[in-house]
């Protein structure tokens, strides 16, 4: 069974005896139309960064819009892409094993309401190589999208005849789809998020008008590895109620964040932490402002969790521990509304980056980049991989075979570990007492294991090293 384990989370944090708020590194605004969104966005092998979004106010004016910069949030190439015969947008960006990018979102077919899913398949340069369309009905939404561990995509969203109902489509790995399941009741059903579960299965969340107690609830389904439903749960009180993002959690349960309405105007940030069969363990509402909400959220290796979204109209940045208890939060914006974080991921030096929407003037949005920190702050933070380090693996890309050459600077235990891009366990390959200097290992995957890019983690000396390979 591959457990989930999050590979970025370095070993200083979980040793720390306060909580502290993350400083901010830097903010990058990316303006093109009046209305630009981006929706997720991922760490790439260089270190830089890749956002996928939209830009333009509204149908027919949405034009797909991705942007790849370097490590310091500078820009170093951008895709536009639609016009208002052929409106696009990009809801999610995925890595794929010849080093390009995958892109999900919707085409629009203008004069009608009809909409297809998309998937937009790029280059490293952001050139488009594949454009390839699903109709699972006359309009189709896609909210999430993940890689799977035969190296195809799940799928989640929406799909309107009707009434809307929450859809979970399988593609293999040249997007070719395997099989598609709706869930919903006679009114409106919509996923916002889905992830493949350490059983094969998906977990996927949104929101339901046709099942539980409110107007509308958050709604959270457990599926098998063919798109059966195994069981669903409902979570909310009488308002308009939910569901952003939910993951599957290191001890087998699951984790879902969104928003509660408990009066008409105003809507608080709601998380539920369940066991591995959706009962509830705990639950937690908070009320900052008029609007509070968790877009996107990560659990860390001590079982706390980070979530992004926006409170008092700014981004929100804020850490739970595993009771659900709030360990600390910031929150950075201006003046004028509507800003969020909408996607987060754990950088490689133990930091988070977020992207969201800004608005730099009134009645405009903006593609907003914003790097974090570690949690130590980053006076207090230490030179990390001066000395323990992986020096070289070796070829990169490779098809059977990978060497990886470490330096160990004195005598010491080592663990050497290989995870998918996921953050999921794939093989442990070395844990033992080595003498300092130079080691080489070879490793060997399993020849089924799919194409991909992966981690290598080297934990040696209270210290933690990581490089990333493409197995082809």
């Amino acid at each position: 069974m591959i457990k989930t384990f999050s590979v970025f989370t370095i070993l200083l944090i979980s040793s720390m005896s306060f909580a502290q708020a993350p400083d901010t590194l830097w903010t990058k605004i990316f303006n093109n139309e009046a209305w630009d969104e981006v929706h997720r966005v991922i760490q790439t092998p260089d270190n830089g960064y890749i956002g996928a979004g939209c830009s333009g106010a509204q149908i027919p004016e949405n034009r797909l819009w991705v942007i790849k910069t370097d490590q310091n949030g500078d820009l170093q190439w951008e895709l536009y892409h639609g016009d208002s015969l052929n409106p696009k947008t990009g809801v999610s960006v995925l890595m794929t094993s010849d080093g390009g990018y995958l892109v999900t979102g919707e085409t629009f077919y203008p004069g009608t309401w009809w909409s297809d899913i998309t998937l937009f398949k790029l280059d490293s340069d952001g050139s488009i190589e594949q454009e390839v369309c699903f109709d699972i009905g006359p309009m189709d939404y896609v909210r999430a999208s993940e890689q799977t561990s035969d190296g195809g995509y799940i799928l989640a969203g929406g799909t309107a005849g009707t009434n809307l109902d929450s859809f979970l489509l399988k593609i293999d790995s040249e997007y070719n789809t395997e099989w598609t399941t709706t869930t919903g009741g006679n009114q409106d059903e919509q996923f916002y998020s889905v992830q493949q579960t350490s059983d094969g299965g998906y977990i996927a969340a949104g929101y339901t008008r046709s099942f539980g107690s409110g107007s509308s609830d958050h709604y959270m389904v457990k599926f098998d590895s063919l798109g059966n439903v195994e069981w669903e749960e409902f979570f909310g009180g009488t308002g308009f109620d939910m569901a952003c993002a939910a993951r599957q959690t290191q001890d087998g349960g699951y984790i879902i964040v969104g928003f509660m309405q408990q009066v008409s105007s105003t809507k608080d940030l709601y998380v539920v932490k369940t066991d591995c069969d959706g009962n509830t363990e705990w639950d937690l509402i908070l009320d900052r402002s008029d609007f509070d909400n968790a877009i996107s959220f990560l659990e860390t290796s001590d079982g706390s969790y980070i979530l992004t979204g926006v409170t008092s109209k700014d981004l929100w940045l804020l850490k739970l521990d595993n009771t659900g208890s709030v360990l600390w939060e910031t929150a950075i914006g201006l003046p004028n509304p509507n800003e969020s974080g909408r996607s987060i991921q754990q950088t490689v030096d133990g930091g988070y980056i977020v992207a969201g929407s800004r608005n730099t003037s009134a009645g405009q949005l903006d593609f907003w980049l914003v790097k974090f920190g570690p949690e130590l702050g980053i006076s207090q933070a230490p030179q990390a991989f001066i000395d323990v380090q992986i020096s070289a693996v070796l070829p990169n890309p490779f098809t059977s075979s990978l060497q990886i050459n470490c330096f160990l600077p004195s005598s010491g235990h080592m663990n050497l570990s290989v995870y998918d891009f996921a953050g999921r366990l794939v093989e442990h390959l070395e844990s033992s007492d080595v003498y300092s200097g130079k080691h080489t290992f070879l490793w060997d995957p399993d020849p089924l294991l799919p194409s991909g890019c992966y981690m290598v983690v080297l934990d040696a000396l209270g210290k933690q090293d990581v490089t990333w390979c493409i197995k082809i």
